[in-house]
């Protein structure tokens, strides 16, 4: 667990044992919808797929990993950037065109 030494908030954590006690809850950037894409607010993905596993920043993003499967969540705009469904762990479909 990384803890930001002047804001003593977690910045990011691995619970690869499962003995951390964690749990992120979205806030209120989600629009209720039943699956999340690219572009989702992570406050959607956090309220479909529930607490990754782990999160580690780098740079301007933060990656979420459930499992051996990923999401690549941007800093700044707290959007869905990218994925990687290895693990098949993700609730995740593209939007159509007609959607």
């Amino acid at each position: 667990m990384e803890i930001d030494a002047r804001t003593r908030r977690v910045r990011e954590w691995s619970d690869l044992g499962g003995t951390l006690s964690v749990k992120l809850q979205p806030g209120k950037g989600g629009t209720g919808a039943r699956f999340w894409t690219m572009g989702s607010h992570e406050d959607d993905v956090l309220r479909i797929q529930g607490t990754p596993r782990s999160i580690l920043k780098h740079g301007s993003t933060e990656t979420w990993f459930y499992g051996a499967s990923s999401v690549e969540i941007d800093a700044r705009t707290r959007r869905v950037r990218e994925w990687s469904d290895l693990g098949g762990a993700l609730k995740v479909r593209m939007r159509s065109r007609t959607e």
